[in-house]
């Protein structure tokens, strides 16, 4: 009896060591293959962040582009304002010194000093109109009249002067800006490329994982299986040994007394487990106030529902082209804003300007601004907004708390 019990524990033991050895190598590999896929997962999450970052830059840049294209066309229309009084003040100067001519030539007609000679004495229009107000003593409301149209004339030449300075530095600046955006844009998506190689690489580091771990898997359950039968083998030999071949069952009363028949499995209670009143349909979903946010006058719904109609749109630096579904963060705004008959600049900064209320204040259809970056708030604490070349027009669950103000220009 001894000798077959040590047999039986030899055979159970030889089947553990052959089910340990046949999955030590695998498990070995699932490990190695683990720790490459979290070291390309760290490496990928660190690009992530600084991809982040660099989009982050770029829409600054772009939004301070954008405001200087604003503040050059407002330069621009000053410098043709002024283009045309300068042209009404140089129609009047004219009609004023042909009336003083005029004059001149009837105060000189008959008298003793010749015009021409005063004409030919005088270097300048300046002097000849010096010389005939002292030499002819011309009336004092003429002279000036003269010198008013010329003070004016002057002012507005030096305003333009100073407009066409001011211009210059502004293209000059938008220059400068645009070779800024370009070098954080190249960044971004030299960034992009590195990011989305190690996210191939991440993707297929898992994926060899994942198929390791299941050979391995594989490999021990059907080394299990084995062993457990072997294991059965072992034991009903033993069993056959011990039962003393054909008396070992007339009374076992196996058939009858097992209580198989009572096991209660039909009163396991599963039918009355609740589960029809989990409540599900009392989870209140329908009342998270979404339709509550005060949305008053038709202007804020369709500005609402042009935001709506952008998510999936294309984020492109600086761009407002609604043919293309093609936006910045501003110009998604403006063209919302737009649809609603609204006009706005294509500036998060001059957007800012009217974005006076606290967030806790927040209307659907307003305006949500942080430092460099606007979007639309669309009731229920979500906005839409235009966020990286990356991530383009989306739908921000939450997206309300992560601007500082809000507001309309209506």
């Amino acid at each position: 009896m001894q000798n077959k019990a040590q047999k039986a524990i030899a055979a159970a033991l030889s089947a553990t060591l052959t089910f340990s050895g046949a999955t030590a190598p695998a498990l070995f590999l699932n490990t190695a293959y683990a720790d490459e896929a979290s070291d390309l997962q760290s490496q990928l999450d660190a690009a992530n962040a600084r991809l982040n970052s660099l989009y982050a830059q770029a829409e600054e840049a772009s939004e301070q582009l954008n405001d200087t294209q604003v503040k050059l066309d407002e330069t621009n229309a000053q410098i043709d304002s002024l283009n045309q009084q300068i042209e009404e003040q140089e129609k009047e100067l004219k009609q004023k010194q042909d009336t003083l001519s005029d004059r001149v030539a009837a105060n000189y007609k008959s008298g003793s000093t010749s015009l021409l000679d005063l004409l030919l004495s005088s270097h300048s229009f300046e002097e000849l109109t010096s010389n005939i107000y002292y030499a002819t003593k011309v009336s004092q409301s003429d002279a000036e009249a003269i010198a008013e149209v010329k003070n004016l004339r002057e002012e507005l030449n030096n305003n333009k002067s100073q407009l066409e300075q001011q211009k210059s530095e502004q293209e000059s600046l938008l220059e400068s800006q645009k070779s800024q955006q370009a070098a954080l844009t190249a960044q971004a998506q030299e960034a992009q490329s590195y990011v989305d190689s190690l996210d191939s690489q991440v993707k297929a580091a898992l994926e060899q994982q994942r198929q390791q771990e299941a050979a391995a898997a594989q490999a021990a359950a059907q080394q299990n299986e084995a062993a457990s039968q072997q294991e059965a083998n072992n034991a009903a030999q033993q069993n056959t040994n011990n039962n003393g071949g054909g008396n070992n069952g007339g009374n076992s009363g196996n058939t009858n007394n097992n209580g198989g028949g009572n096991n209660g499995g039909g009163n396991n209670g599963g039918g009355n487990n609740g589960g029809g009143n989990s409540g599900g349909g009392n989870s209140g979903g329908g009342n998270h106030g979404g339709g509550n946010h005060g949305v008053s006058g038709a202007w804020r719904s369709t500005v609402v529902s042009a935001a709506y109609a952008q998510i999936g749109g294309t984020y492109v630096w600086a761009a407002c082209n609604p043919g293309a579904r093609q936006f910045d963060c501003s110009g998604l705004t403006m063209y919302c804003y737009s649809c609603a008959g609204i006009s706005i600049s294509h500036s998060s900064g001059s957007q800012s300007s009217f974005c006076s209320k606290p967030i806790s204040q927040a209307v659907a259809g307003d305006v949500v601004w942080r430092p460099g970056h606007v979007g639309i708030y669309v009731g229920g604490g979500n906005t839409i907004e235009a966020l990286s070349p990356g991530q383009g027009i989306q739908f921000v669950s939450g997206g309300l708390y992560s601007f500082s103000r809000c507001g309309s220009p209506v």
